[in-house]
């Protein structure tokens, strides 16, 4: 079983560009199943997940930083 959770930004924020955002969350793990975005132009945009795999391991080139020629590091 899944719970939808509708989140809304007050009526007087101008940060937002959402005028929803609704995630259905998988009851038993609290995993995404699926988000949707309501634009406040209307448009929507709809992000479904599946296979979810929770801790699996991954290689650690998966995380090896491989960049071009040419390009500088800069640290804060």
């Amino acid at each position: 079983t899944a719970v939808v959770l509708k989140l809304v930004p007050k009526p007087d924020s101008k940060a937002s560009i959402f005028r929803a955002i609704e995630l259905t969350m998988e009851k038993e793990r609290w995993v995404p199943l699926r988000s949707v975005f309501h634009e406040a132009n209307k448009d929507t945009t709809e992000i479904l997940f599946n296979d979810i795999v929770i801790n699996s391991k991954l290689p650690s080139k998966t995380f090896k930083l491989d960049l071009p020629p040419g390009v500088e590091i800069v640290k804060n």
